[in-house]
């Protein structure tokens, strides 16, 4: 079952427009580094974090969660960017809590493993 945004499709019947009872679902996919599509729900590894964001925009307790993503797997949980990037997230135990964090990656930086998201449609 493939879970779909709410979205209104509006279609022109003669000269007016008509919202209709149909469902819309806008499945957005990339590939990885191997050319391979994935879409939300795949597992992907993670082959490299850019320097810029681990140096100049994590702080120090978050640096070292992010560093260990590095050859490890996640799920997909979107696809941003008009479809330049996959976003995956990371949590962690905290003394008072929970942390959490995540991944944008471009193509190049992760590597498809299992194919998940077809097991939901």
């Amino acid at each position: 079952m493939m879970l779909c945004p709410p979205y209104v499709l509006v279609v022109r019947v003669g000269r007016l427009w008509r919202p209709t009872t149909q469902t819309l679902c806008v499945v957005m996919t990339m590939n990885d580094i191997d050319g391979n599509e994935v879409e939300v729900g795949d597992i992907v590894r993670v082959l490299s974090i850019n320097e810029d964001l681990l140096k100049n925009c994590l702080t120090d307790v978050e640096r070292p969660h992010h560093e260990a993503m590095i050859n490890n797997e996640y799920r997909i949980d979107e696809i941003v960017e008009s479809g330049m990037k996959v976003s995956v997230s990371i949590q962690w135990e905290e003394p008072d809590g929970v942390g959490i964090g995540g991944l944008y990656m471009f193509p190049n930086e992760f590597r498809l493993v299992k194919k998940c998201s077809r097991e939901n449609t």
